[in-house]
């Protein structure tokens, strides 16, 4: 199973007009012939990320998904990120699904450190 991760805002969709991770799922999905299915909707409008530190990020990120689409069939998913800074959104995704003893593989375009 393919899951695309919808972490874009709907703010940030606009002023762009599309969803760079959905357009990467898209594209991974076509490519290698894997099913995409939204499986985690953002249930809480979580604040912005660019000022906060790693804790803060991840804290920031507690509770903000919830389950869409899971059935038990699901077995295995692969998270789709454009770009990881601190991974704490892939994390709070990955939490969601784990505890319900899925397996999470992750793959993203780019990864930004923070120069510690």
């Amino acid at each position: 199973m393919l899951f695309h991760l919808c972490q874009c805002i709907r703010k940030k969709k606009k002023k762009r007009g599309y969803n760079q991770a959905q357009k990467l799922a898209e594209g991974f999905s076509t490519v290698t012939g894997i099913t995409l299915i939204p499986l985690l909707k953002r249930v809480e409008a979580a604040e912005t990320q660019t000022d906060k530190d790693v804790f803060e990020r991840f804290e920031n990120m507690e509770n903000t998904f919830a389950e869409v689409n899971l059935s038990k069939e699901i077995k295995h998913v692969v998270l789709i990120d454009d770009v990881i800074t601190t991974g704490a959104t892939l994390a709070a995704c990955a939490s969601q699904l784990t505890e319900k003893g899925i397996k999470v593989s992750l793959v993203c375009l780019a990864y930004r450190g923070l120069n510690f």
